[in-house]
């Protein structure tokens, strides 16, 4: 839980807890701006004289009622987020497109920004993307792919599905739908220490402990996993891919998982394809994942990484189609060398699931 320019770790624990009350609508915000300026009393807190009652007033009205509703609408924008990145859902609504859903007198220029982050227009304007596509963090003032995306901003994200998708030119026919993501509500939060004197930010290190760090300007979270960036791996795009594997009927393939395949892994592990697998997927497939069997098989039997993360193993590998087109696979292998579930991947969503603690790299 951040504020701009409050370095007390004590009266970011009370903004927390306000927060918190309000999601679940054990008071309301005018009650909870009031407990925060009583907490900003005990704490002898004078504001600037020259800025009493503006935003750099930290017990003035408009900076509270800010620091409230901006935590609370990013709180509820992770639900959100966090609730699409299911299999079920990637599949039906693969790609959301970014909507005002308040009006402001005075309203940023969102396509613009939209624009200069890289972001493509569909249908005579819409700003529209695959839902873990790279374009949503580019476009947060706070480096998060859900909204608000920025203070006070008003704008909101609607789902799109496949079909509209790829009428419209977002996927083709044949793409796989995103990968689910796993972030946690605070990863990759960030907070701006440039403008920060010296005093400040030493006051600021001091409250976060062994919580946060100040590096190069930039106030991170500590005890994140590492990543393939963090361990200085290439990018998937730049390792040469292996030839994609003939795919299944979807008959062939339910055959082959009800009889069950086992496979070794070069860990010298045995990892199992069967019933679990089955039924994770038979009520999410729509024809189009199983098919992809052998490549979840090929990336078990010579992946190209190994991760584990939060107890789950990941296999990755990457291959070209026939078209040309580079594409991925990951399997996700649980306790007992089972295997929950795989998905053919675009190359960039991959790359956000080599994290954690690597255990296998082709050399």
């Amino acid at each position: 839980m951040f504020s701009a320019r409050t370095a007390n770790a004590g009266y970011l624990q009370q903004i927390h807890d306000r927060v918190g009350r309000m999601l679940e609508a054990k008071g309301d915000q005018a009650t909870m701006r009031l407990e925060l300026k009583q907490a900003l009393q005990t704490l002898d807190y004078q504001p600037d004289p020259d800025k009493r009652g503006g935003l750099q007033d930290l017990s003035s009205d408009a900076r509270l009622n800010l620091i409230l509703e901006t935590n609370v609408r990013m709180a509820q924008g992770y639900v959100y987020w966090k609730q699409g990145q299911d299999e079920a859902i990637l599949e039906a609504f693969p790609a959301q497109e970014l909507i005002r859903a308040e009006d402001r007198a005075i309203p940023r220029d969102w396509p613009g920004r939209w624009a200069e982050a890289g972001g493509q227009f569909f249908d005579g304007g819409r700003m529209i993307a695959l839902k873990n596509d790279p374009i949503w963090t580019e476009i947060s003032a706070f480096g998060l792919p859900y909204a608000p995306f920025d203070f006070n901003s008003g704008m909101d994200v609607m789902d799109v599905s496949r079909d509209e998708a790829i009428e419209l030119g977002v996927l083709d026919s044949e793409d796989p739908p995103p990968l689910p993501e796993d972030r946690g509500f605070n990863e990759d939060l960030e907070l701006s220490a440039a403008s920060l004197d010296l005093k400040l930010r030493l006051a600021l290190a001091q409250s976060m402990g062994d919580e946060a760090e100040i590096r190069n300007d930039v106030l991170r979270l500590k005890n994140q996993p590492e990543t393939w960036q963090s361990l200085k791996l290439p990018p998937l795009a730049q390792i040469t891919p292996a030839p994609a594997p003939a795919r299944d009927s979807p008959q062939e393939a339910e055959q082959k998982l009800r009889a069950g395949i086992s496979l070794k892994t070069p860990l010298g592990e045995k990892v199992e394809f069967g019933p679990l697998l089955l039924d994770h997927i038979k009520d999410r497939d729509q024809g189009r994942r199983i098919i992809d069997l052998p490549f979840a098989e090929a990336a078990v039997r010579e992946p190209l990484e190994i991760w584990r993360f939060q107890k789950r193993d990941r296999y990755i590998k990457t291959f070209e189609l026939e078209s040309g087109k580079k594409t991925g696979a990951l399997v996700v292998v649980v306790t007992g060398n089972n295997v929950l579930t795989f998905q053919r991947a675009r190359l960039n969503d991959l790359n956000k699931s080599r994290k954690g603690e690597l255990l296998f790299a082709e050399a």
